[in-house]
């Protein structure tokens, strides 16, 4: 590359030698028209040449008679047959792809619900118009929540073909309205077993509230509960609850302090058997059991007597007593 000397980069007036080198490059200097293309026989992959001489570019097209180009019809596929997961492979020698599919029997899939011996839904079950049902002569049907979980049924409960019962034995089966809601009966309450007892009990000191008429189809049957306590002497554990009649044989003297677990409004009634033993032993009242005039309670020789006790005030213990004397 040839330069030119400018008085510039020079930093002063040129000299005349440097004038006439300056002309000197000028003649040779390259111009537009001092360059050409030519184009040459095709020839491999093509080529672009330069003749720094001349100032001729040569290009060279390629040779396509020389290339190997793939058509449509060089492709083809074929299946091989079923192997592991699967797979794809291409023989760039033929262009055959082959597909092997996967293997169905060496993948864990299941092919019936009960393969999964823990199968969870991702959505609610829909059963359209079908049932819930098992194939298992006389098998159970179990819904169980986990740990204080509940069985929510936001229809109607049409119908109860067989028995409700509870998964624990002698376990409570509990029937429970949502909110002040109320359990209804349409039809008689019976218990299934011949001659049994229907029991309806209260959970704790709860009542039993019966808000409408009550009809007693059957009173032959009809009693209270009598608790025997014999023989007993010493301080006496009356319980209302297991019974409104005690039948009591004394083997002692006797101290009665009140009821051990008291409701104001339980009334107990003892017959106190002397006659059994012939014997005349007494009955001492604990502070808080009342009599007429303070009187205390008597008791016969040898004979029966009855004592009536009522717990009138429960929170501070106090009970009002009377005795009939002398049943003979």
């Amino acid at each position: 590359m040839v330069t030119i000397v400018t008085r510039t980069s020079n930093g002063a007036a040129l000299s005349t030698a440097q004038m006439d080198q300056n002309l000197t490059n000028l003649n040779t200097k390259v111009e537009l028209d001092d360059i050409s293309v030519t184009t040459g026989s095709p020839s491999g992959a093509g080529a672009l040449s330069y003749n720094n001489t001349t100032g001729v570019f040569t290009f060279q097209a390629a040779d396509i008679s020389a290339l190997d180009f793939a058509a449509l019809d060089d492709f083809s596929v074929t299946t091989a047959s079923a192997s592991g997961a699967g797979s794809l492979s291409y023989n760039n020698t033929t262009g055959v792809f082959t597909f092997a599919p996967a293997d169905p029997s060496l993948l864990p899939f299941i092919e019936t619900i009960d393969e999964d011996t823990t199968p969870q839904l991702g959505g609610n079950l829909d059963v359209l118009a079908n049932e819930i049902t098992t194939t298992t002569a006389n098998g159970d049907i179990v819904i169980r929540p986990i740990g204080s979980g509940t069985v929510k049924a936001f229809g109607a409960l049409d119908t109860v073909s067989g028995t409700l019962t509870t998964s624990t034995t002698n376990g409570h089966l509990n029937l429970s309205a949502n909110g002040t809601g109320n359990i209804r009966l349409g039809q008689a309450l019976t218990h299934q077993t011949t001659d049994a007892d229907l029991d309806i009990d209260s959970n704790g000191t709860g009542m039993i509230n019966l808000n409408g008429p009550v009809r007693i189809e059957d009173l032959t049957s009809f009693a209270e509960t009598i608790e025997t306590m014999a023989p007993v002497s010493g301080t006496l554990s009356i319980n209302a609850a297991n019974g409104p009649i005690k039948y009591v044989v004394p083997s002692g003297a006797m101290t009665i302090n009140g009821f051990a677990t008291p409701i104001s409004g339980q009334t107990v009634t003892m017959l106190v058997d002397n006659a059994t033993n012939s014997s005349n032993y007494g009955i001492t009242l604990g502070a808080g059991l009342l009599t007429p005039l303070g009187d205390g309670v008597t008791v016969t020789d040898s004979g029966y007597d009855l004592v009536t006790i009522t717990c009138v005030d429960s929170t501070n213990g106090v009970y009002v007593v009377t005795s009939i004397n002398d049943f003979q």
